[in-house]
């Protein structure tokens, strides 16, 4: 964090802290109401835009809240050139380049920093390149990799405590660093390679009993007694009595009486015993079972999160390849471009279709200009007119479409955010006209479906809502909250049978999600 008493920069993002509850805090209503605004996206200078109030004043709310443990605030790429557009006093154009490239590309635990470099050039909306001169042609903030996950904001994983409890218990206590069955992962051996020559030999056990008895005896130390019982991580009792239930009908010795079982016999004996010893543990130890089911949960949200950070890491990368190869393209386009104008301008037999052309030329010119300035909408217009002198150019047809696409996402933020404005305050028929119209540029999945909640507690045309959520719910399928309010909207228009299957839905994306199993209870009731 600053220095005490230092304002933060303009472009720095605060982003909520989990878990945290302003009404526990005496916070004064101004200071209350900016906790609401603060999204992790939106940069303290959207804030003081959005607020009306000095970019000062939002820094010492800010400071506030931060001081409460209630928020923090990370760097931000500059995107702001100081007045006369050149970069800060005592900083060089290339020096800002480097400093938005280190801020938008903060290491991950465990994965080396990647080696690629990204050039210092602009990308225009007919994907060209050319080098990059000034401040203001930089990358339009719109196609800027967003910067990787904070190795301070990864969960802090098991517990020391939990470990060297579990230690104590050797085999039985061993949880392996990573979960076994990775995200999407649809083969329960998990890529377990199988000796041919084993699973050939003669006996009375079929095939999958083979591949059991061996996974389980020569995988068991990247297994852990979640993965053993064919459970997910819990410490309820009656859970893990079922799994070991469902374990011993496949391991029990007493299964396979008067079968021949060859050399698997010593292996499924030493499966169940371990199985056997593990489950009595288990039940029989509050502190092993506790701990055990703890530093299970605690492992596996570290790992997700680090699959998220790589993933995040892979798309930076991603963007970056793509951004330079457009900046290839951009720069063959231009040096096409100007050789076109001059061979027109040189001949003496110009004529009005000459004209027009440059005309159209002219004004893809400016839209490129405005474009890099970030004015979507006054660009759109400007390449709708360069696609009007000379509609057959596809060069300025594509871009018109690249462009008017920012220009409506542009509309939608603003109107959106006069709509959100009518809601702080109250006024919740003047936010769903709001509303409404920016999903008319714009329908992002968010404005989606908080729309929808909206309608649903307003009671406003149901129907409406309940499309609004299903869309939502396309557009981000892994988002539980959008299945749950999906399937309220769905009670309230008493479709019975919908609303159970939707809540199903969310059941098989989060098991332990209590909204869902509670809503799924009420409707079986029913």
């Amino acid at each position: 964090m600053n220095e005490k008493g230092k304002p933060w920069g303009h472009d720095d993002l605060p982003s909520r802290l989990p878990d945290t509850d302003p009404s526990t805090h005496s916070l004064e209503p101004r200071v209350a109401f900016l906790w609401t605004r603060i999204d992790g996206e939106t940069t303290l200078s959207d804030l003081a835009d959005m607020l009306g109030a000095p970019h000062g004043d939002i820094c010492e709310m800010v400071r506030v809240l931060a001081d409460s443990g209630l928020v923090v605030v990370r760097p931000g790429v500059p995107t702001r050139p100081q007045a006369g557009g050149g970069p800060p006093l005592g900083q060089t154009v290339e020096q800002l380049e480097t400093d938005a490239r280190r801020l938008s590309r903060r290491p991950i635990p465990g994965k080396a920093p990647s080696r690629t470099a990204s050039r210092p050039e602009t990308v225009d909306a007919a994907g060209a390149r050319s080098p990059r001169r000034t401040v203001s042609g930089e990358l339009p903030k719109a196609t800027v990799a967003p910067p990787a996950v904070d190795p301070r904001l990864l969960p802090a994983g098991p517990r020391r405590e939990d470990l060297a409890l579990l230690r104590r218990f050797g085999p039985l206590g061993h949880l392996p660093e990573v979960p076994f069955l990775k995200p999407g992962q649809t083969d329960r051996f998990g890529g377990f390679r199988f000796d041919p020559r084993e699973l050939l030999e003669p006996c009375d056990l079929t095939l999958e009993q083979k591949k059991d008895i061996v996974f389980m005896h020569r995988g068991r130390e990247n297994l852990d007694a979640f993965d053993i019982f064919n459970i997910a991580p819990t410490s309820d009792r009656k859970e893990l009595r079922k799994g070991y239930f469902l374990f011993s009908k496949r391991f029990h010795p007493d299964n396979f009486f008067r079968k021949s079982l060859g050399s698997f016999a010593e292996p499924l004996q030493s499966i169940f015993k371990f199985g056997t010893d593990l489950h009595d543990r288990l039940q029989s130890d509050d502190a092993f079972r506790e701990a055990y089911a703890r530093a299970a949960d605690a492992r596996n949200a570290l790992y997700r999160a680090r699959l998220e950070a790589e993933r995040v890491e892979v798309e930076q990368e991603r963007l970056t390849k793509a951004r330079d190869e457009a900046n290839d393209r951009k720069v063959e386009l231009q040096a096409r471009l100007q050789s076109r104008v001059e061979a027109r301008r040189a001949r003496p037999d110009a004529n009005p279709v000459v004209k027009q052309l440059d005309k159209a030329e002219q004004h893809y010119s400016d839209g490129m200009k405005l474009y890099k300035e970030e004015k979507f909408v006054q660009a759109a217009s400007a390449l709708q007119l360069a696609v009007t002198f000379d509609p057959r150019n596809e060069t300025f047809r594509q871009a018109f479409e690249r462009v008017n696409d920012k220009a409506k996402q542009a509309r939608a933020e603003q109107v959106w955010k006069r709509g959100d404005m009518h809601e702080s305050i109250g006024q919740l028929r003047e936010a769903l006209g709001a509303y409404r119209e920016a999903l008319g540029y714009w329908q992002r999945h968010d404005y989606l479906a908080h729309t929808a909640e909206v309608m649903l507690n307003q009671g406003e045309d149901l129907n409406q809502a309940a499309e609004f959520a299903r869309l939502a719910t396309e557009a981000a399928p892994q988002k539980v909250d959008y299945l749950l309010l999906l399937g309220r909207i769905y009670e309230r228009v008493t479709l019975t049978k919908r609303a159970m299957t939707t809540y199903e839905k969310a059941l098989k994306l989060d098991p332990q999600n209590e909204g869902a199993k509670k809503a799924v209870k009420q409707l079986k009731r029913m």
